[in-house]
């Protein structure tokens, strides 16, 4: 049969390296299909006034079994809130289609960005919790709908607590949806058909506020993929995903950054260090190119702030990545490094390389920063806010209410930081956070802040910044 050497895009797609650990595939051939613990729940247990629940979560590094409470969750047999979740549901299959054709300049197999068809394969439906059970761990449409939620609740929460004036939309919550593409091809008169499904990750779409949870693969756990663990299980990932969600309710306007395709876009939990904006598929002696964009700096404050939001929501048992490949040093907040002992500095070799118009070079080590990959240039906006912050107070509670209202100044500054050239708009944000931190705590420009900016944003003290620095003071030490 054909093999297909497709070009797909899904949340990055990586190779294999040897003596490295390789960056994770997101898409298999093989998902693994999550099931319902029970088919049915009897009349008897569906009346159980029971709303606490065992499940399984990643608690420092390690599997740990957690009795929950779920009254503020749970309206009959179905998980929603009114405030939080709208729906939780389960079971839903797409099957989108595609042809591809043979290349004949570069020898190979390519797709029609045009499909053919788009099928829904199954519905979606309600995930139904059974009181009368109270043991829910292991994976299962049920507990990882239970986890997922869980977390979100317990992130709203926190949020709301420091900033009960802020109108946050509901969400609903996606587990294991199946999104498969279809790549159909015909050689020598005969057809095939090659079906590959997004799996081992998780992503919020902002134009209709869904989080979606895709299911594991079994390459992936061949591959050891997040440790072999499936990401509901992870506290820090649903809380994660939960703070793009307040990004966008936050700062609304952050979508002018994007041109059309908006409702294309979506947040994903990882991209294994994909770049952004490539114009082809690398081969042997070709060139690529990547189109630097504005976009680019909005996508990584969002992923850095997505990543504080967890880190201050949770308990700090909850919020760590110990034992998850590929994630457990480099979006770790509390970690000055990346795995590979490169310091998280935004520094002038950084910069040029994520606003280089060539694409780095990747041989699959995930381990080794791509500074193209928003959420590793948004790892390090994470541990620089976080350093800061922790010169005025160790409280994470405040250090969320400082970042929130951060990013309410984001939205109201908008049009002076979009106005900025693209490669200071990064640098310049930053500058605003630290000055709201000055404001929230009663202080001013000094030299230990002023240092401190230096170090993790050295271009922040640019003079040419203008009217547009917010750290104007800075210029004096």
């Amino acid at each position: 049969m054909l093999l297909i050497a497709i070009s797909v895009t899904s949340c990055g797609q990586k190779k294999s390296k040897k003596n490295s650990i390789a960056a994770y595939q997101k898409q298999s051939s093989h998902p693994v299909k999550l099931k319902h613990l029970y088919s049915n729940c009897p009349r008897v247990m569906a009346q159980s006034t029971n709303k606490e629940f065992n499940l399984d979560f990643l608690i420092n590094g390690y599997n740990q079994t957690k009795s929950l409470d779920f009254s503020d969750l749970l309206v009959g047999k179905k998980l929603k809130s009114k405030n939080e979740i709208t729906s939780t549901t389960s079971s839903y299959e797409d099957m989108t289609t595609y042809k591809t054709w043979w290349n004949s300049i570069y020898k190979r197999w390519d797709v029609n960005q045009t499909p053919l068809s788009n099928s829904i394969i199954t519905n979606e439906k309600d995930v139904e919790i059974c009181p009368g059970y109270s043991d829910y761990t292991g994976s299962n449409f049920e507990s990882a709908a239970l986890s997922i939620t869980y977390i979100i609740k317990k992130t709203n929460k926190a949020v709301m607590a420091v900033a009960p004036d802020l109108s946050i939309s509901p969400i609903k919550v996606k587990v294991a949806p199946l999104y498969g593409k279809e790549y159909i091809a015909k050689e020598n008169g005969k057809k095939y058909i090659y079906t590959m499904y997004d799996t081992d990750n998780a992503f919020y779409k902002p134009w209709d506020h869904t989080i979606h949870f895709l299911p594991q693969s079994e390459e992936g756990l061949e591959q050891n993929v997040f440790g072999k663990k499936p990401l509901w299980k992870i506290p820090m990932v649903a809380s994660h995903e939960y703070g793009h969600h307040l990004f966008s309710m936050i700062y609304p306007k952050y979508t002018e950054y994007y041109s059309s395709d908006f409702h294309t876009h979506e947040n994903c939990f990882d991209s294994s260090g994909d770049t952004l904006h490539d114009h082809s598929q690398k081969l042997e002696g070709e060139s690529v190119f990547r189109t630097p964009k504005d976009v680019d700096n909005i996508r990584s404050l969002n992923e850095g702030f997505a990543d504080l939001v967890s880190f201050y929501s949770l308990d700090d048992n909850e919020n760590g990545l110990s034992n998850v490949t590929c994630m457990e040093i480099s979006r770790d907040v509390d970690s000055s490094y990346f795995a590979d002992g490169s310091p998280k500095v935004f520094s002038g070799a950084v910069r040029d390389i994520f606003y280089s118009y060539t694409k780095e070079e990747s041989d699959g080590d995930c381990e080794t920063p791509n500074y193209q990959d928003i959420h590793l240039t948004g790892a390090i906006f994470a541990h620089a806010t976080d350093e800061v912050l922790n010169m005025f107070t160790t409280d994470k509670s405040l250090k969320l209410k400082t970042v929130i209202n951060w990013l309410k100044k984001m939205n109201i500054e908008h049009n002076s930081i979009k106005g900025a050239y693209r490669d200071q708009q990064f640098e310049i944000s930053f500058s605003l956070l630290v000055k709201t931190a000055l404001e929230d705590f009663g202080q001013v420009e000094n030299k230990e802040i002023c240092s401190k900016v230096a170090k993790y944003f050295p271009k922040a003290s640019d003079l040419e910044y203008n009217d547009r620095y917010y750290l104007g003071e800075c210029r004096r030490f």
